[in-house]
């Protein structure tokens, strides 16, 4: 019973030093980033979905500069008509990361963003598609990511961008896995 109890004791003994090793480790020192994701988005008071890919570069422990593109599409449906809005977005922001502990990291971004947006309509079988719109506004935005090892990452962002006189803006919820270098 006795060599039981000390085994037990042994290997929770290890356990405990694994994990806290594991926890402890500094996960959150790489330079450059890629990362891709996917999420919703909610232009003209409709909902849809969109991917993004980007890229950055950490220039110290608390300011990163990043570059991303995102593809968002929403939907709008009656029982005559469809319209369908479409937006690439080309985005530069830099962004301020404070590390709450060794492996979550918050972002707060601020930057612009370059958007091309149309909209393809379709009215009892007849599709028309406008002219692209196209501009720069500013992006803000913020994240959360959480750190499994020195290269890889998984978090969630929000990104608003502002309407204009021309250009209708939006908000893009999303879910992303990134690889540090």
């Amino acid at each position: 019973m006795k060599i039981k109890s000390s085994l037990v004791t042994g290997g929770l003994l290890v356990a405990c030093l694994l994990t806290s090793s594991l926890f402890a480790a500094d996960f959150t020192t790489s330079q450059a980033y890629v990362g891709v994701g996917g999420g919703l988005s909610s232009a003209n008071n409709d909902f849809g979905t969109n991917y993004q890919v980007f890229a950055g570069y950490n220039v110290n422990r608390s300011w990163s500069a990043e570059l991303g593109y995102t593809d968002a599409q929403t939907a709008d449906t009656s029982w005559f008509a469809t319209a369908d809005y479409m937006a690439k977005i080309y985005s530069l922001a830099a962004q301020y990361n404070v590390h709450i502990n060794q492996r979550l990291v918050w972002g707060a971004q601020l930057g612009g963003a370059y958007l091309s947006e149309q909209v393809a309509a379709t009215i009892l079988g007849q599709t028309v598609t406008s002219d692209p719109v196209t501009g720069w506004l500013p992006l803000m935005g913020t994240n959360l990511n959480l750190y499994w090892s020195k290269h890889i990452s998984t978090g969630v962002s929000v990104s608003y961008i502002p309407s204009s006189d021309n250009l209708e803006g939006g908000v893009d919820g999303d879910v992303n896995l990134v690889v540090h270098f």
